[in-house]
């Protein structure tokens, strides 16, 4: 029976071989290899990643399989990040566009959103309960309101909570 790791002495040619599996064998060996150093495990996920962006492959077949890459070599952010700097560098210099300039714009933006909508969903949460442990159960007009603003009003509804002794009076004043 053929492990993974018989394929180890032949590392060098799996390296040049033009079978997709060849870097996923790879990437299983190097992870393998690399398991206690973070900083030999970036330099082996760095030099497979370059083969891999070298490959005259399309945009999507080149997602796939750093899929399985990235999963297997698994970094500490701060070491990512290098990696990413490097394909960052790599598509400047070459026509294949892994991930072009707007989508990255889009994903950033995307991100941004998502990371503004969990605060505001957070700052609501948080306000729905001082106002319940205070005032007691709240009515559905409160609880959508609440729901429904900006991080900004949550903010001024929250400071309003500390002075008021009625429900009504955390809404006053907007």
């Amino acid at each position: 029976m053929v492990k993974l790791r018989d394929f180890e002495v032949h590392m060098e040619q799996l390296c040049s071989d033009p079978n997709p599996f060849a870097l996923v064998t790879l990437a299983h060996l190097q992870a393998r290899r690399t398991r206690r150093n973070a900083f030999q495990r970036r330099h082996a996920k760095w030099h497979l990643t370059k083969l891999l962006l070298r490959r005259d492959w399309d945009r999507q077949r080149i997602i796939d399989l750093y899929r399985p890459l990235d999963w297997l070599l698994r970094l500490p952010a701060s070491l990512e990040s290098r990696v990413r700097r490097g394909i960052h560098l790599i598509r400047e210099g070459t026509d294949m566009a892994y991930l072009s300039s707007l989508e990255r714009y889009g994903l950033e933006q995307g991100l941004q959103k998502g990371l503004q909508q969990g605060l505001q969903q957070g700052q609501a949460a948080q306000l729905l309960d001082i106002l319940e442990l205070r005032f007691g159960t709240l009515p559905e007009a409160v609880r959508n309101r609440v729901a429904t603003a900006e991080s900004a009003q949550l903010r001024r509804w929250a400071r309003n909570f500390v002075y008021a002794e009625r429900l009504e009076q955390v809404f006053t004043a907007e």
